[in-house]
């Protein structure tokens, strides 16, 4: 469960990223006032994303590392 939710968050993450570039550099043209909106608020997501979103995949990661899994060494007449 915890893997599969790293994953996703760095997954969207990245995606987040890529879009906030793609908004960056159409902000560094002259869009209209509408598409300035749009764009400054892929930029603004992004940023809160990675600021606090993406610092739990560290805690996570630990977890992940050190998960017990004597459980998965059992016999399946156990269950």
């Amino acid at each position: 469960d915890g893997y599969l939710l790293a994953v996703g968050d760095l997954l969207i993450g990245w995606r987040l990223l890529d879009q906030a570039n793609v908004a960056q550099a159409a902000l560094a043209g002259e869009p209209s006032d509408s598409d300035r909106a749009f764009y400054q608020g892929k930029v603004a997501v992004s940023a809160f994303f990675a600021k606090n979103m993406l610092p739990k995949l560290s805690g996570v990661r630990s977890v992940i590392e050190n998960i017990d899994d004597e459980i998965m060494r059992m016999p399946e007449d156990a269950f």
